[in-house]
Formats: C-alpha cells, structure tokens, sequence
C-alpha cells in the first residue's frame, strides 16, 4: 500500500515539475538602465534629476548548445516622453538591444534596433507591446456604468503634465526583476504607479488576483490614487484606454473559469486576447476583470473592471508617438498590427471611484499562448493524500469485518466444541 502511494506522489511531483521553460533549458536575466546612453539626460540620472528610464531586460537561454537553447526575450519598459508604454521582442540567440539616443529623443523611427554580436541588424520573429495612451474620469450620473466614448462626460489626466521619477529596481537577479515607475509629483493630487515583474520561469503573481505569467511576459501592475481635484460631481468613475502592438492580428477573446486553490479559494473568470495563434506569431494579452479600491487588495474590495472590444488602428502614428521607445522601434513597422481597448472600473451598484479615490488593476501580456491554470502542488498533495486515506479506508473496513466475522466464528466454534465435551 504505501509502496502504491509513493508511486502515485512521484508521478504528481514529476508532473509538475517540468514548467514551459525546461523545454528551452533555464532562462537568465540580464537588467540595464537606459543602456549606453551618451546624452546630456543620462549623465544626470543619478542625481534624479533626469526625465528618462528605459529598463532593458534581456533573456537568454543558459543552455550551451546552440541546436536546442531557445531564442532571445528582450523586454523595454519605459516611461519616457509621458505615457508608460512597455513591449517584447523575440529574436534569434546573441542578438542584443541598440538604442541611438540622439534620435531617440527626436522620436525618430528605427531609434531602436536589435543587433547580433557582429553589429547586423536582426530582423524580431515576433513582438507585443502595450501603451496606455490616456488616463480620464467620466461622469456616469445614470450610475449604470455603461461607457461610451465621446458621449460620457470626461476629464482627462494630461500625460503632458506628469513627471515620472527615474526607475526604482525592486528586486533583481537571474532569475526575477521587479521595477516601479512612479510619478515625481502629483497631479491634481493624485498619482500612478506601475509595478512591472519578469521572470525566467512560470510563475504566478503573489498580489491577487494572482495572474500566471510565463517567461516571456510581462505582469503589470497598476495602481491609481488620488486625483480628487479632477471630480465635477460624486458620480465619477476612472477609465483607461491603452494600445497594444502585436506582430499578429488580433483573434476572438476568450473567457474561462480558474480555480485559485489555496491562493484565493474560489472560481474567477480570466480573459485572454489571442493574437496570431492562426499564423504562427502568437502572442497576448490577459487579464481577469476584477479591480481593487484600496491597497489591502482584499477580495471584499473588489470591483469589476469593463472593457471594449479591441478596435484596429488605422493611423497610429501620434498614438505611438506618446512615448519616445514605442515610436523608436514601432513607428516605422508597417508589419505590426495596432488595436485599442478601453477599460473601466467599477460596476452598476458599486462604489464611485470619487468615493474611494483608489484603483488597482494588473494584467499580463507576452509571446507565445498563455498556458491555462492547474492546481498548485500543495492542493494536489491534498487530493492524492486524502484519496489515498479514503482508499486505505475502503480497502481496510471489508477486511475489518471478514477477520471479525471468521473470530466470532471461531469464538463459536470454541464454544461450541466446549459444550460437547461438558455433556460427555
């Protein structure tokens, strides 16, 4: 019995264990900030009193033999020029980011490049970017909580007013970088901050919602608070538009039930929007509609966050051009699609953002599909041990009763042999 348990845990163990990036080898992460940079602006970054960040992270494979180590991740965040906007780039191995800074800050296309170890440019096999292009309140005085552009009443957050700090690294290794981008001053009283983690293997985030995110995404976190001078009435909610780049077109969005386990017991709806999965440059964007009005995160705070369907741009030309990176690596890529979403956050019946003046939303994107949620290693656990026991039981109690059955037949036999013997 117990040698049948053994063999069952070491099949769950070995099941789980072989995450999306054994098939490549382990990954490594390499992290700079604004990379080789000769302007004026980045020699004086250390005394903050720069207005640039670009956080280059570059992922390879650590696998030494070329025929079976995976291509090269790079990913660019970056809140240069006003809107934050981030994006990832595959290419083949030992190929590298090269950023001419004088036209960068010119936004000038092919600003950014990526180049082999001999300085040829590389042509990317696939890439995804996001830029969230406006930030605004609307007015939703009917308090149904259907926005429409250009009909609801809206008080922008002009980008052209904020003034991000230089980038704050959280966390950085091989394995894990954890950056924040958060503004210097405030604007209207309010402020932004975005958390951004990338990872050499499959992970899921600690802060609920708990998005999964592989190695070749990017999980984002967004946090907005304040902006109380913005309201012109009590019925104001918070909306965000953004923009994503993908070298596939955009495909039907799909919604599915996870389970959470031991995270946050229960059943959330995720939504995933696929992009050349068709054709062979699959990448994503995704996300669970939920949001969180205060920092605690707490699933009695939530409220829901709405979303549009994704529109294609025709012209994006001003659009990429709200941040300096984005417009020096998209702006001259004809072979990239460019779609729009716009997000809300909050619900008929739930409480106005001027009400709690705090929404946190996070989402992920990146290459490749995003693999569906299974059950962690300790719920497994669970499940195995607690079949295990309820089979122990099933085997043991007929057992039980055939040894108490044949004694209590013996017992009587005894009883019985005893009984002759006494009448003789």
């Amino acid at each position: 019995m117990r040698f049948t348990f053994l063999i069952l845990l070491v099949c769950v163990l070995k099941s789980i264990s072989g995450s999306e990036e054994n098939q490549n080898g382990k990954r490594t992460l390499e992290t700079y900030v604004n990379p080789q940079c000769d302007i004026e602006k980045c020699k004086t970054f250390k005394n903050d009193t720069a207005d640039l960040s670009i956080v280059y992270i570059k992922s390879s494979s650590s696998v030494s033999d070329k025929d079976k180590a995976g291509p090269d991740i790079h990913f660019v965040l970056s809140t240069y020029e006003g809107s934050p906007a981030f994006f990832i780039v595959k290419t083949k191995i030992n190929s590298s980011l090269k950023i001419n800074w004088t036209q960068l800050v010119d936004k000038e296309e092919n600003s950014i490049e990526f180049h082999d170890n001999d300085d040829a440019i590389i042509k990317p096999s696939n890439t995804i970017g996001v830029l969230i292009n406006k930030l605004f309140l609307w007015s939703d005085e009917n308090e149904s909580a259907d926005y429409v552009p250009f009909k609801n009443a809206e008080k922008p957050i002009e980008y052209n007013d904020l003034k991000w700090k230089n980038v704050t690294i959280l966390n950085q290794s091989a394995e894990n970088v954890h950056v924040e981008f958060a503004l210097k001053e405030k604007v209207a009283n309010g402020t932004i901050r975005l958390r951004l983690m990338v990872s050499s293997d499959l992970q899921k985030y600690s802060d609920l919602p708990h998005l999964l995110f592989t190695s070749r995404s990017v999980h984002t976190q967004l946090v907005f608070d304040g902006f109380q001078e913005l309201f012109n009435n009590s019925a104001m909610r918070l909306g965000m538009q953004m923009t994503i780049t993908s070298k596939g077109q955009a495909e039907n969005p799909i919604s599915s039930d996870t389970f959470d386990d031991e995270d946050s017991p229960g059943l959330f709806t995720r939504l995933k929007y696929p992009f050349g999965l068709l054709n062979g440059d699959a990448s994503f964007l995704s996300f669970k509609p939920n949001a969180y009005s205060s920092e605690d995160r707490l699933i009695a705070q939530t409220i829901d966050s709405r979303q549009s369907d994704l529109s294609e741009l025709k012209e994006r030309t001003t659009i990429l051009e709200q941040n300096n990176a984005f417009a020096g690596f998209y702006k001259n890529n004809s072979n990239v699609y460019a779609y729009q979403m716009y997000i809300t956050f909050g619900s008929k019946g739930q409480d106005f953002y001027s009400k709690t003046n705090h929404t946190e939303f996070s989402f992920v994107f990146g290459l490749n599909d995003l693999p569906e949620p299974s059950m962690s290693l300790f719920i497994r656990l669970v499940i195995i041990i607690g079949s295990g026991l309820s089979l122990l039981v099933l085997l043991i109690f007929p057992i039980s009763i055939c040894l108490m059955a044949r004694k209590m037949k013996n017992r009587n036999e005894a009883a019985l042999l005893n009984n002759q013997d006494s009448i003789y």
